[in-house]
């Protein structure tokens, strides 16, 4: 059984990586709250360009966690409604690659070979691969799994490009139109970021990926250590 301290210690870069990828969007995204309020009339003003610049703007913040997904959806919601998806969906993509890319430039397969140094958690990981497509997708689908530590994940993982671009764009679909649905409802921009102006209906939909995310997950994990006990 190999123990979890050891596994840290002996990757504690990729490891940091991680966590510093799901703990800093929570933070920048409350100081630019504040910015979203103070300038909310020129943003409702904002022109074709501007708009395509900050979508081009957010891939890098998202890419680099900087800004939640979630975070993007709801100010896009909130500011231009559904319209805001042709500039949400390919600025997720981009994002996406980006991290996808760096991540594994920096990491260079080193925490997927260390694991694949152990036998048993080498077979269920490769088990894995062999579903690859889905384990993406239900990553993505989940609101508690952030999206950029996902990226650093499945780089970290070594999953194919195909797959990972295909996953993460019907994963985080689901995802994406509530959060956008949520934002075309608010009222105000401070109470719907700051999770002040919830509803109900919102709610259970989030809970209800997020358990769909869960039991999926678990049954791939489920099955991959099944086939390697056979």
């Amino acid at each position: 059984m190999v123990k979890v301290t050891k596994i840290i210690k002996n990757n504690e870069f990729s490891f940091l990586l991680l966590f510093v990828m799901a703990l800093l969007p929570i933070s920048v995204s409350s100081v630019s709250t504040i910015f979203l309020s103070m300038f909310e009339t020129s943003i409702l003003n904002f022109s074709f360009l501007q708009w395509s610049l900050f979508y081009l703007l957010t891939s890098f913040t998202m890419a680099f966690a900087l800004t939640p997904t979630t975070y993007i959806a709801l100010v896009s919601g909130y500011f231009l409604g559904w319209i805001s998806l042709t500039g949400l969906i390919p600025s997720y993509v981009l994002a996406s690659l980006i991290g996808f890319y760096l991540s594994g430039k920096l990491d260079k397969g080193k925490l997927l070979t260390y694991f694949s140094e152990n036998k048993k958690i080498g077979n269920v990981i490769e088990n894995l691969k062999t579903n690859e497509l889905w384990v993406i997708f239900f990553c993505r689908i989940s609101p508690a799994l952030p999206f950029a530590m996902m990226n650093v994940f499945l780089a970290f993982m070594k999953v194919r490009m195909k797959n990972f671009v295909l996953g993460s764009i019907v994963g985080m679909l689901p995802r994406t139109l509530v959060s956008v649905w949520i934002g075309t409802q608010a009222h105000d921009i401070i109470k719907i970021l700051t999770g002040k102006e919830e509803m109900t209906k919102s709610n259970l939909l989030a809970l209800i990926l997020l358990l769909f995310s869960a039991v999926g997950l678990y049954w791939l994990f489920a099955k991959a250590v099944k086939k390697y006990q056979q």
